[in-house]
């Protein structure tokens, strides 16, 4: 992936289209983790506000990401907070599987696959492993619908913005079957 150039006038803020803003991901296999490829650019040059700025567009830079409902808060790591050049705006203690640690906080805007921006996401810096970059936590997801679903040996994962309807298994139930499984 490349880095992103994208004019201020172009980018959708605020306005969705009926269906909303959705993207789905396959996996060739069933996948242990749930990645995307999403872009990042420092909330404090992008000013989307901010008419008067002498930058009519903005650069957006590719990031590897996985999704983790088991986290609260989107973390970013040390590389991703230096190419940004991201200023530290506090400090938090992170709590990871066996340890808890001490992370500054700082704020990006996020582009998903779907092309949503989520302006001023205040993430924290710490550590990910392998190429991730960057992990969505659940600050993110529960903006929108999310679901994980498994058939045929492929995981795929589909997010939307903004959440539309309830996704309830039960009340679907099984093809022909009601939710217990026994016929209809």
């Amino acid at each position: 992936m490349n880095a992103l150039k994208i004019p201020k006038s172009r980018m959708p803020l605020g306005v969705f289209p009926p269906g909303g803003l959705s993207f789905t991901q396959t996996a060739n296999n069933l996948a242990r983790e749930l990645r995307s490829d999403i872009y990042l650019t420092n909330s404090d040059k992008a000013d989307w506000d901010n008419e008067l700025k002498s930058e009519d567009s903005v650069t957006w830079l590719p990031y590897a990401a996985v999704w983790d409902t088991g986290a609260m808060r989107t973390v970013i790591t040390s590389k991703v907070a230096d190419e940004l050049d991201l200023c530290v705006y506090g400090y938090q203690k992170i709590a990871g599987v066996g340890a808890i640690r001490d992370a500054t906080e700082h704020y990006v805007d996020v582009l998903l696959p779907n092309r949503l921006n989520i302006s001023s996401v205040a993430v924290l810096k710490g550590g990910l492993p392998g190429d991730v970059d960057v992990l969505i936590g659940m600050d993110i997801i529960c903006m929108g619908d999310f679901a994980v679903t498994n058939v045929g040996g492929r995981t795929v994962l589909s997010f939307r913005y903004p959440s539309l309807r309830t996704i309830d298994f039960v009340k679907e139930g099984f093809p022909g079957k009601d939710a217990h499984g026994e016929p209809k």
